[in-house]
């Protein structure tokens, strides 16, 4: 039943089974009867800027398959890991069963596939005091929240759900993000005459040198051009190995890539303007004080599940179609270069110097 309704809603579905924390070693001794085999765990949904705080942590289980591993090893490997202990955590979690027998443990990573592939069933785990509730409460997708209780189905807006359509919850991130994709995709579109204007670009251009004349500035917006700024192209990366370590710089060498970070740097903090007052106070303030950096957080974590979720086939209320989501992906809705990643072995002193910061300090050595 679930595989069927499930079936031609997501195709490659898994299924996910929510339990409070003291009873997932009884649903751990069902799963180990069912043939499945522990395969990995993560605590990702504790991450910061995640709202899934009422989540312990999720683990993952695949199906027995004699043809790919061999039990009898999966069983040893389980005595073994009997205790995991997170990375760079100090949590610890026993992946035991109800008769304390650890489980048969094969990383999914040992097969030489991505999880997809081999994981079927996700164990959310929830923290003791929290409820299944709190959890679904969370999700990115309303269609997420779907769900058997045992004896009844709950489908939130059944008839998009089944024909593959979902709106974003209401979570103060997506909120953020969506607002934030608009804001950008906005910016983007400007003339760049009226951003060089705003920045007061050409009264700061010995920022990139001093070798930086008004017509070569003028030269780099034209390279640029109009809605061109997030262009993979203008930031290839750039191997400096005349130096015999990482060195710094100050803008003689690259000053077109200098001015491109400057101005994606302006773009993004005027995207991010109005829905500041949404970022959560657990992201690190080092990112709010930093646009790049924010962009990027917002990309992994946000963007990067949105695009799993479309590419799934499911239409995302809120968000670009499909073919217009491709051409922003590999635009602007990607991670951005910082100079250090493009002129690999260099950095540049005021990348993360806002061009106001620097009035009036009589320092012209950018």
């Amino acid at each position: 039943m679930v595989q069927a309704l499930l079936g031609k809603t997501w195709k490659g579905f898994d299924i996910d089974i929510f339990c409070q924390e003291e009873v997932a070693p009884f649903v751990r001794s069902w799963l180990r009867e069912e043939g499945q085999v522990f395969s990995g765990l993560s605590e990702m949904y504790n991450a910061p800027g995640r709202y899934q705080r009422s989540i312990s942590h999720v683990e993952y289980y695949s199906n027995r398959d004699d043809e790919k591993f061999n039990y009898l090893d999966a069983v040893s490997n389980g005595e073994r890991h009997m205790t995991h202990i997170l990375p760079k955590s100090s949590r610890r979690i026993d992946i035991v069963t109800a008769d304390g027998e650890a489980m048969p443990f094969i990383p999914f990573t040992d097969l030489g596939t991505i999880k997809k592939q081999i994981v079927n069933i996700d164990l959310v785990v929830i923290r003791r005091g929290a409820t299944v509730c709190d959890a679904l409460d969370t999700f990115d997708l309303s269609i997420c929240s779907a769900s058997f209780n045992g004896s009844e189905w709950s489908i939130p807006n059944p008839v998009d759900s089944f024909a593959g359509v979902s709106d974003l919850t209401s979570t103060p991130m997506n909120a953020l993000v969506k607002t934030y994709i608009s804001n950008l995709k906005e910016q983007s579109n400007r003339e760049l005459k009226l951003i060089a204007k705003e920045m007061d670009l050409f009264k700061h251009k010995q920022r990139y040198g001093k070798g930086v004349t008004t017509e070569k500035l003028q030269g780099f917006l034209e390279i640029i051009g109009d809605g061109n700024v997030f262009s993979p192209r203008l930031t290839r990366p750039i191997v400096f190995t005349s130096s015999g370590g990482i060195g710094t710089y100050q803008g003689a060498d690259f000053p077109l890539i200098c001015v491109v970070l400057d101005i994606r740097a302006r773009l993004i903090s005027n995207a991010l303007d109005s829905v500041r007052h949404l970022i959560p106070h657990t992201i690190p303030r080092l990112l709010s004080s930093k646009p790049r950096l924010l962009h990027n957080f917002i990309i992994g974590t946000s963007v990067k599940r949105y695009d799993k979720y479309l590419q799934r086939g499911i239409s995302i209320s809120g968000l670009p179609g499909l073919r217009e989501w491709k051409v922003l992906k590999g635009h602007m809705l990607r991670r951005l270069p910082g100079f250090s990643d493009v002129v690999r072995g260099r950095r540049w002193l005021y990348e993360d110097v806002p061009m106001a910061s620097r009035l009036g300090q009589g320092n012209n050595n950018s």
